[in-house]
């Protein structure tokens, strides 16, 4: 659907999607009262963006890539979600079915 606007969603900054003369490991940063939002670059046609309510500064490493803070929280965090090893070894995927094809 191009050129639909959702209205349940807000609208991000143009100069946190834009990837062009941006570059590498470079963040860009905006801030609301209650969430902030980093734009960061890994890779030149790369962008990845991500919204927090907890930070409120524009913190990023000191190595050599550069990552803001709320993505180093983020990667440090989120074990618990997308470990799918321990979900597919616990969790059978076998289905019954129940169909009758007609003739």
């Amino acid at each position: 659907m191009v050129g639909t606007v959702r209205r349940n969603k807000p609208e991000l900054p143009p100069a946190l999607v834009s990837k062009a003369d941006r570059a590498r490991f470079s963040s860009k940063f905006a801030f609301t009262e209650t969430h902030a939002l980093v734009s960061y670059l890994p890779k030149k046609q790369k962008n990845v963006l991500l919204m927090s309510t907890l930070h409120r500064d524009a913190a990023v490493s000191d190595r050599d890539d550069k990552k803001p803070k709320i993505i180093e929280d983020y990667n440090h965090n989120k074990g618990g979600v997308d470990n799918l090893d321990k979900v597919t070894s616990v969790y059978t995927c076998k289905r019954m079915t129940a169909r009758w094809p007609l003739v």
